[in-house]
């Protein structure tokens, strides 16, 4: 009971309300209020593939609209899958020579030569354990149906001084084709850069299965909790999503910056994310899954106006990875010092007062039951 009720506490007292600041060593960035009314959706295809019932990650297909291309969740086979607007399955893809310990994201993309390439995310690391994660891109088949392809690149990662996280969202900006992988943290989500050297470019796919390794570099955090999934939109702004809201941020060109957020409607287990660069995609894991359609928040589309202050750019149009107004240390010193400085927000010391009140009561009345 004690350890639900502190879970309780910590997932009810973290409420986007400290301002951001540019001091080392200072919380996150978050949002200076509660996120909007709920955003209305609708259902836009259902997914009754019994192949495919822990739908993970979702990513709007570079080449053929209308299709979505989605992959369960760990445990299950190494294949994407291609879902039309009717909820049918038109492809399965699977991939070669892959391990697949938990493929959590996919983004897609065309490159500078106009292919449609999807980048599958195994970065799932719920024990906090793995030494390294993966990243493969695969070329967008030419035609739907079943094949079997290998991988462009298989990218292996990192984090900074071997310190191992969770991740369930992979942003790749169309504008520069960069790829940012975000933790799925309890107080804060970190970004970080796969850095440039490693990105598929022109060359790759000229050796096939090409193997790359590197350190991530990290970009920055925010004080957006449990982020699932997350994609990019065309003018750079990044969406993230919660199992229970959606958040707009600035273009990683700078500091990672919080603009706006909206409640999401209720989904079974909403976990995955996806733009086509138009309406936004909702999706959810189990057996015949509800994929939802919202258009974009009116309050998104304010805050990206030309009027709302930008953050300035950096060398080669991408953020310089570095330290962030989060105090976004390589290592555990710096996420230590996060937490802290988290657990020091005035909202927050109230809530635990009152928490540490409720706890003080449930256990006089326990010890009353006991006499009796």
């Amino acid at each position: 009971m004690i350890r639900a009720f502190g879970a309780a506490v910590l997932l009810g007292l973290l409420p986007l309300s400290a301002p951001a600041t540019g001091e080392p060593g200072s919380p996150p960035p978050v949002l200076d209020r509660a996120p909007d009314p709920t955003a209305s959706a609708v259902v836009d295809r259902t997914v009754r593939d019994p192949d495919l019932q822990e739908s993970s990650g979702l990513a709007a297909s570079p080449s053929r609209p209308g299709i979505l291309w989605t992959h369960n969740d760990s445990g299950n086979s190494p294949t994407l899958y291609a879902v039309d607007r009717d909820g049918a399955v038109v492809a399965r893809v699977a991939v070669r020579g892959v391990p697949a310990t938990d493929w959590e994201a996919i983004g897609s993309w065309r490159d500078e030569r106009g292919r449609g390439l999807i980048a599958i995310a195994d970065i799932g690391d719920n024990a906090a354990a793995r030494p390294r994660i993966e990243i493969d891109v695969i070329a967008e088949p030419a035609r739907l149906g079943t094949s079997t392809v290998t991988p462009l690149r298989r990218i292996q990662l990192r984090y900074p001084d071997g310190v191992s996280a969770d991740a369930e969202a992979i942003l790749i900006d169309p504008r520069t084709s960069r790829m940012y992988l975000v933790t799925k943290g309890l107080l804060r989500s970190r970004v970080f850069a796969v850095p440039a050297a490693v990105q598929p470019g022109a060359d790759a796919g000229s050796v096939p299965a090409q193997v790359v390794s590197a350190v991530l570099e990290p970009v920055g955090a925010v004080g957006v909790q449990l982020v699932t999934d997350g994609t990019v939109l065309p003018t750079g702004h990044v969406l993230l999503r919660t199992y229970g809201s959606l958040v707009l941020l600035a273009p990683l060109d700078g500091e990672v910056r919080p603009l706006a957020s909206v409640a999401l409607p209720a989904q079974r287990q909403g976990e995955s994310l996806a733009t086509d660069g138009g309406s936004i995609y909702l999706g959810s894991e189990g057996k015949a899954s509800q994929i939802l359609r919202m258009a974009m928040p009116a309050t998104f589309t304010r805050a990206m106006s030309p009027a709302t202050p930008a953050a300035g750019p950096g060398p080669a149009g991408g953020p310089t990875p570095a330290a962030s107004a989060a105090g976004e240390g390589s290592g555990a010193v710096g996420d230590e010092r996060s937490l802290l400085a988290g657990l020091l927000r005035p909202s927050l010391l109230t809530f635990l007062g009152v928490g540490g009140l409720a706890l003080g009561v449930l256990i006089l009345l326990r010890r009353g039951r006991r006499r009796l």
